[in-house]
């Protein structure tokens, strides 16, 4: 496929996932990133079930007893106070149910019935659930005129099924020349995704099933046949 017509079908993808956002939905999706919320704190090898409220100028750590929260501050992180240090190990992990709205850009179907390998581009969407891992890392770093500055690493994957809808071409190649015209088919689409996480979107890999809907199903030689994916999602919880 002529490299042009690939970027065009990926831009398609992508401005279908923002058209599908609302703004809330784009607000939310930065819920990825470390905010206000429930974390199991690791400091040092200890480690503490707690509630963090992050504010503009400080961090503030409450831990949590037989269910409550308490009242006074385990440590308050000041965000803009160049004197404070920080234990390098200060480590925030969270875990939680993840909703992404999904695309798979790109789908390696193996090579079947004398048909060598191929990769489709076809536009497709898909609802998303996994259970997901987050670990943000806060540490104080030194500058070189000895201020101190906050920094911030984080990572994150999760796992779990998705399901959909997208288009699929049907033409000569892909029925053994049983079909002679070329047309874009409905399919319903269904597997597993791996992904590794950012702030805001998540990339990753997958492995599904496409089913073809429509007259032409059962010449199809790709139905309910496994591929694999390149996919990305935009979260909607």
């Amino acid at each position: 496929m002529p490299s042009f017509l690939l970027y065009r079908r990926v831009l398609c993808v992508v401005v279908t996932i923002i058209g599908f956002c609302s703004c809330r939905v784009l607000e939310n999706a930065s819920r990825h990133d470390f905010h206000s919320g429930y974390y199991r704190l690791k400091d040092n090898g200890t480690k503490l079930k707690t509630y963090v409220q992050v504010d503009q100028d400080q961090i503030s750590i409450f831990s949590i007893n037989q269910g409550r929260i308490s009242e006074k501050s385990i440590m308050d992180i000041q965000t803009h106070d160049d004197k404070f240090e920080l234990n390098p190990n200060l480590q925030f992990d969270r875990t939680g149910l993840d909703v992404d709205l999904t695309s798979i850009l790109m789908k390696y179907r193996m090579a079947r019935q004398g048909r060598p390998a191929q990769i489709s581009t076809d536009l497709n969407l898909a609802i998303y659930a996994g259970w997901r891992k987050d670990r943000f890392g806060i540490s104080s770093v030194k500058s070189p005129i000895h201020r101190n500055t906050l920094g911030f690493y984080h990572w994150g994957v999760d796992a779990g099924p998705f399901i959909g809808l997208g288009t699929t071409s049907v033409n000569s190649f892909s029925t053994l020349g049983r079909v002679l015209e070329e047309y874009g088919g409905l399919s319903l689409q269904g597997g597993v995704a791996l992904f590794a996480e950012t702030s805001f979107a998540s990339f990753g890999l997958s492995i599904g099933i496409d089913h073809l809907t429509g007259r032409d199903r059962n010449e199809w030689i790709y139905q309910n046949k496994p591929w694999l994916g390149f996919v990305v999602g935009v979260a909607l919880n």
